[in-house]
């Protein structure tokens, strides 16, 4: 009896408790974001870091674009591992995408391309779904959201060849050449592919928050003698 009556006290103690702890007499808290001012003993050294980071990403971004990272070193593991796990994290995007939008799918009977007016993501959020036009902004936010960089993320009006009719998809440029497709409903592809993967599907369009850019077919033939 005395065992099960220390063990109700330790049970029943604020100390393991956290939800009846209570605070000590004093505490500290901060205020984080007060601007620096010059004169602050870090001031110049955070300046001249953050100049210098600026413009090793700019030269990062060559170097990748040149394709000269050195075979072996770290930032060959770093991008190889970054690269790895954004392509899982958007996988996972598009099944969460699509299973939303077998819920909040809303059929628009105003398909002419005059009286369809696409939703912004408020619109989305309040009206509580959409159809294509509208759910695509769940895998564009989504990415936007969890990281990825918006100048590698558009949004595209992709024309079915074989109909002519027209669908909203998330491409992904982590290729500039060959992107990812990210489609909320499925209607184009049910997985994530390269754009190059699903034929018979032509982009218009592609644009995002900031851009806009219309898309040209380019036919390409192989060489002779080429494999």
């Amino acid at each position: 009896m005395r065992a099960r009556a220390l063990l109700l006290a330790v049970v029943l103690s604020p100390l393991v408790l956290p939800g009846c702890a209570t605070r000590p007499k004093s505490w500290v808290t901060y205020r984080f974001f007060v601007d620096a001012q010059a004169g602050d003993v870090w001031f110049d050294k955070v300046r001249d870091w953050q100049q210098r980071e600026a413009e090793s990403r700019a030269a990062d971004v060559e170097l990748r674009a040149r394709g000269q990272d050195a075979t072996g070193s770290l930032r060959t593991a770093f991008r190889k591992f970054a690269g790895e796990e954004r392509r899982k994290l958007a996988q996972r995007f598009v099944i969460w995408t699509q299973e939303q939008a077998m819920i909040y799918y809303r059929f628009d009977e105003k398909q002419d391309l005059a009286g369809d007016e696409w939703p912004t993501s408020h619109d989305l959020f309040v009206q509580n779904g959409d159809d294509c036009d509208g759910l695509d902004l769940i895998a564009y936010n989504l990415l936007l959201e969890l990281g990825f960089a918006e100048r590698d993320i558009y949004r595209a009006v992709i024309r079915r060849d074989h109909d002519g009719e027209f669908h909203m998809v998330t491409l992904w440029f982590e290729d500039p050449d060959d992107p990812w497709v990210l489609d909320a409903t499925g209607a184009m592809t049910l997985r994530m592919r390269r754009i190059s993967e699903v034929p018979g599907w032509t982009p218009a369009v592609i644009f995002n928050a900031e851009a806009h850019y219309t898309v040209h077919r380019l036919e390409h033939t192989l060489q002779a003698g080429a494999r």
